[in-house]
């Protein structure tokens, strides 16, 4: 009777053994390949999208036309919408970089700044001179989900919890305000009087990331509201936009002498991520896809990180193993 290899082995242990072959076989750098996007405001020329890759060389995604992109946000379809400042509009543009005007002026924008996207695909923004956030359905419609009189004063970033609650950085009120899902608003931290909340981003775990560029740090709160300073120092120019990869390093722009996009690791090293050269001027908020443009932060919040190269290789090498056990079953 002649004996095989995967009758001695068990099925368990075969995709053990393609596991490591897969890590061995394909270099560790390969893994992960995030892109990041910056709205690059600009001072003397047109505001531009600059996309980096994972080593942080950047190229131009889109010139924006105005002078002032602030706010991105990518729908489920990997469209990247942009809020224009002084043109009052929020662009559209699809993967390979298409434009069309997604909303404008005459439907109530003034100073639109941060934008997120709820699980049903409506489109938020901050409404900044207005002192209000707009709800835009994914055909245009557009209506008021918190208004002017409910206590905001320029508000600048957005950003959905896995719940469905909206969280703002009520900037000149200095607090971060939460809005339920029935548009019920709250305060959730305040931070201090002139502190100057710009823009949030949520963790893997649900803490929250506020920039806070009159007091040139990062701050993180628990779920709860606890707030700790995550990160201080070296922030000349802010800090302003905050975006998270698929490690859960946290990525900010910091508009300063030089311009620089820092990368701070969950335990807090920094490191910079680009800079000098790279073409960035007042760069704003940021936003993640993996390599084959999918969005990092989904949606409602919810944080999607890639398949690493080696597990889709793990699964492959796996799979004959795993049927074989099934027959037999």
């Amino acid at each position: 009777m002649k004996t095989s290899l995967r009758s001695v082995i068990p099925s368990t242990t075969v995709c053990v053994l393609a596991l490591a072959l897969a890590s061995l076989l394909i270099p560790a750098a390969s893994v992960r390949a995030d892109i990041l996007y910056v709205a690059n405001a600009g001072v003397a020329v047109p505001g531009t999208i600059e996309k980096f890759n994972a080593l942080g060389v950047g190229s131009v995604f889109a010139n924006v036309g105005g002078d002032q992109p602030l706010g991105m946000a990518f729908d489920g379809a990997r469209n990247l919408f942009v809020s224009d400042y002084p043109s009052a509009t929020i662009k559209k543009y699809t993967p390979s970089g298409v434009v069309s005007v997604f909303a404008s002026r005459s439907s109530g924008l003034d100073g639109p700044a941060g934008l997120a996207f709820d699980k049903a695909g409506n489109l938020y923004v901050a409404n900044s001179v207005r002192n209000n956030i707009l709800k835009y359905t994914p055909g245009g419609a557009v209506s008021v989900f918190v208004p002017a009189f409910s206590g905001l004063v320029s508000p600048t970033g957005l950003a959905f919890d896995s719940a469905g609650n909206l969280f703002i950085a009520n900037r000149a009120n200095d607090t971060i305000d939460k809005v339920t899902p029935g548009g019920v608003v709250s305060i959730f931290a305040n931070l201090g009087v002139q502190s100057g909340p710009d823009d949030l981003a949520f963790d893997i775990a649900g803490n929250l990331y506020v920039t806070d560029s009159a007091d040139h740090l990062v701050e993180k709160y628990t779920s709860n509201g606890v707030g700790s300073v995550f990160a201080s120092g070296g922030f000349s120019g802010g800090p302003y936009g905050l975006a998270f990869d698929s490690a859960m390093n946290l990525y900010v722009t910091n508009d300063g002498t030089p311009t620089t996009i820092e990368k701070i690791t969950p335990s807090g090293v920094r490191s910079v991520f680009a800079g000098a050269g790279t073409g960035l001027v007042n760069p704003g908020h940021l936003a993640f896809t993996d390599n084959n443009g999918v969005p990092l932060l989904q949606p409602g919040g919810v944080i999607v990180a890639p398949e690493p190269s080696t597990g889709i290789m793990g699964i492959a090498l796996c799979l004959p193993a795993l049927l074989a056990r099934r027959r037999k079953a």
